[in-house]
């Protein structure tokens, strides 16, 4: 009879660094479409939210 082998652990991967993402970029660029800006065109359709069951 052997010994009983013990299994080591795996080597851990060091993370990479995560880059950081400047959301003012696109929000610069981001665009709504024209009813949206129309005047008016909020009163006569209100957002809603859905009835989810």
């Amino acid at each position: 009879m052997g010994s009983p082998m013990v299994r080591q652990p795996p080597t851990k991967r060091q993370r990479e660094e995560e880059p950081v993402i400047d959301l003012e970029a696109f929000e610069k660029s981001f665009l709504l479409p024209r009813v949206f800006s129309d005047k008016g065109f909020l009163e006569k359709h209100p957002p809603m939210v859905a009835d989810v069951e």
